[in-house]
């Protein structure tokens, strides 16, 4: 247990004693003094892997309470020491044989101390975004535009005024541009192993409710210390870089989605926890979505989208009764699939589409309506064939494929798409 919390929590592989204090003081006092630098990260690591298991956490606090308190007693022998995690931690014991820690989470001076800013890109990347314009055939103010709608958003203060960029994807995505605007942040931060334990645990929140994507909030829930078994869910969700803080113009704060990164993950999350990822049969069936977009087979369509709804959405689930979630929940699901490229909420000069699968010869935008007893199928259907006709999507774009579109109707009593109310529209 020692040799595991230690790998953990300070990346420390020195200490073979199963006494952390002993094997760290012999160390340290033949150290000379202000010569060390301690960075311990994701200090909670070893309690958040432990979620509803308190002896294992009981044993875990015990030891790290003699690692903290041996470095205390030593303290003349570093000359800084900087700590990181996820949780602010209830239990405060583990940093009691401290008194000198300056906690900056909240702190405005810091706000952009871990991410990079507007300024950082067209100072130090500006010749890596040109060659992304170029790759991407787009103009450099496009590459800007689209990596702010993706991958800016978060602040990290109650008074911040500006916002930073998610570094790990601004990186990944400057090194291989020709991939495009991907998520790279679900597979490397959104999964850790605290939201998806608690989420198991504490599994009434709705991912895909719209009042749950934006919060009012109160300055002493966010800096309060929790249990971390007791989290609120939108604290939660902040800590693990889900929501991130915008100050309104009151004494209130909000809790908001950062951006487009990070709102495809929430879906993401939401398929993972309650296990709605996509059965291996429906899988084996999206590998065939591709044929059916390029033979204009809508009903093969409709049908892969019905079972997308039908394996992929919790019973207890609201999202039915919101068209975003509808339509984010199958863009997550049809990421998947091979050989397709899919795109929510394309922007053009005339608006922003629902969706746009892309294959190698096809363009498919498709127009997405909800209809329930306040909107009927009929007038949902007109909706989204007039929005077609009217924001011209998909003609906007110079391309070799060919294009049609799709308007769909999706009902909230039934909870399927009506094939009856879906229509296919040419482009051309």
């Amino acid at each position: 247990m020692a040799r595991k919390v230690f790998a953990n929590c300070a990346r420390i592989t020195l200490f073979t004693s199963i006494k952390p204090d002993s094997s760290l003081s012999s160390i340290l006092k033949n150290i000379n003094d202000n010569s060390l630098v301690l960075l311990i990260d994701e200090y909670d690591a070893p309690l958040t892997h432990h979620i509803n298991q308190n002896d294992e956490i009981n044993e875990i606090i015990n030891i790290l309470n003699d690692f903290y308190a041996t470095i205390k007693q030593y303290t003349g022998k570093f000359r800084f020491i900087f700590i990181t995690g996820i949780t602010r931690t209830s239990h405060v014991s583990i940093f009691s044989a401290f008194n000198n820690i300056i906690d900056i989470s909240l702190e405005n001076d810091y706000n952009e101390l871990l991410g990079f800013t507007k300024n950082d890109l067209e100072y130090f990347f500006d010749e890596y975004i040109l060659h992304a314009a170029i790759t991407l055939k787009m103009s450099k103010q496009d590459i800007y535009d689209k990596l702010e709608e993706y991958y800016d958003g978060f602040q990290f203060s109650l008074q911040a005024t500006s916002t930073i960029y998610n570094p790990w994807s601004i990186l990944n995505f400057l090194t291989f541009p020709k991939n495009g605007f991907k998520n790279y942040w679900f597979s490397s931060g959104g999964q850790s192993s605290l939201i998806m334990q608690y989420l198991k645990i504490n599994n009434s929140f709705d991912f895909l409710n719209p009042n749950n994507r934006e919060v009012d909030i109160d300055e002493e829930d966010i800096s309060n210390r929790y249990d971390i078994t007791d989290i609120p869910i939108n604290v939660l969700l902040y800590q693990t870089g889900y929501l991130t803080l915008r100050h309104n113009q009151n004494d209130f704060f909000k809790l908001v989605l950062p951006n487009k990164e990070v709102e495809e993950s929430l879906s993401r999350l939401y398929l993972k926890v309650n296990n709605l990822d996509p059965k291996p049969d429906l899988l084996q069936k999206m590998k065939t979505i591709v044929k059916a977009i390029d033979t204009h087979n809508i009903s093969y369509i409709i049908d892969i989208f019905n079972d997308i709804l039908n394996e992929c959405v919790s019973p207890l689930s609201n999202i039915f009764q919101d068209e975003r979630s509808l339509r984010d929940i199958i863009y997550a699901a049809l990421m998947k699939a091979p050989a397709l490229q899919i795109v929510k909420e394309r922007e053009t000069v005339r608006g922003r589409s629902d969706l746009e699968m892309l294959t190698e010869k096809t363009h498919l935008v498709i127009e997405l309506k909800r209809a329930s007893d306040a909107c009927p199928p009929e007038r949902a259907f007109k909706k989204a064939l007039g929005q077609i006709q009217e924001k011209r999507y998909g003609k906007l774009f110079s391309e070799k494929r060919e294009r049609y579109a799709l308007a769909m109707v999706i009902a909230s009593t039934e909870k399927k798409v009506l094939p009856q109310f879906c229509q296919e529209v040419p482009l051309e």
